[in-house]
């Protein structure tokens, strides 16, 4: 974590005041504690410094792999505004209501938790349009976990992103969801794992993850425990499923509606998988 991060950590603690002064006693005794020993050099980021190299890779091989863990699907190139609002804790109130309203066409809000505690969601987050342009694509982040309750929602018309990941891609805390969670055209989730017997919107939705995503109320393996996904318009899903930790990984998903699944096997090479439902249940895929 950031110098900045501890002295926040310190400061809700009680531990120092919070004022510059408190900042300045947490950088100098930060110092005293990586020269006595005390505290691994690697424990604290500066993220004002980087260095001037070009990135390489051990063979192609590894330049494959590198590129299917990173890959993130871009939701904001076409956006023309971008705002992010830091939150010092966040988490809605059964009965209560945040909504995220555009102004302009092509708006895009970034909520970002900043302290140490996770966020539950009891009531409502929503993104909606204002004065004729449409809802603001909507991002909420909090690496210590998020949790939708079975009263709570999340609801962006225009795409969203759920993430409980911090800057790596296997550092973080799940994303539980039991009410519902609306992405609209494009819901992207991320999380040490994805769970919850809750509803999951998108025509296009994306689980990212190094362990699991399912709901593993009677074991991990059974088709009961799928999370449950739904296209938010029309009867078609198309799923991409980024799991990119050590084997064995369990992805487990129950589409009510038409889906269209796409994942990467050992050989990163692209594995498609059609799930189409019958006139007696959903679509029932286990990857």
């Amino acid at each position: 974590m950031t110098v900045r991060q501890v002295f926040y950590q310190a400061t809700v603690r009680g531990i120092v005041e919070k004022t510059e002064a408190g900042y300045a006693k947490v950088q100098t005794d930060l110092v005293v504690m990586r020269k006595a020993g005390d505290l691994p050099y690697g424990w604290l980021a500066d993220n004002t410094r980087w260095q001037r190299r070009p990135r390489t890779y051990d063979g192609i091989e590894d330049a494959l792999e590198e590129t299917a863990r990173l890959y993130r699907k871009s939701l904001w190139n076409d956006a023309d505004s971008y705002v992010e609002i830091d939150f010092q804790g966040f988490s809605i109130a059964a009965g209560s209501t945040l909504t995220i309203r555009s102004g302009a066409p092509g708006q895009t809000a970034f909520l970002w938790n900043t302290d140490a505690n996770p966020t539950t969601i009891d009531g409502a987050l929503r993104a909606e349009g204002n004065q004729g342009a449409p809802p603001p694509k909507l991002l909420f982040a909090n690496q210590n976990g998020v949790t939708i309750s079975g009263g709570g929602s999340i609801v962006a018309p225009n795409g969203l992103i759920l993430s409980g990941l911090g800057n790596s891609w296997t550092l973080g805390q799940p994303v539980i969801n039991q009410g519902v969670v609306d992405g609209g055209p494009l819901l992207d989730v991320e999380g040490l794992s994805i769970g919850g017997g809750g509803h999951f919107h998108g025509d296009a939705i994306v689980l990212s993850t190094p362990t699991r995503a399912n709901n593993p109320v009677y074991g991990a393996h059974f088709l009961a425990n799928g999370l449950q996904l739904y296209p938010s318009t029309g009867t078609d899903v198309s799923l991409t499923l980024h799991a990119y930790g050590s084997a064995p990984q369990v992805l487990n998903v129950i589409i009510y509606g038409n889906g269209f699944v796409w994942m990467y096997s050992t050989l990163f090479r692209p594995i498609f998988l059609r799930c189409a439902p019958t006139a007696e249940r959903a679509a029932w895929c286990l990857v």
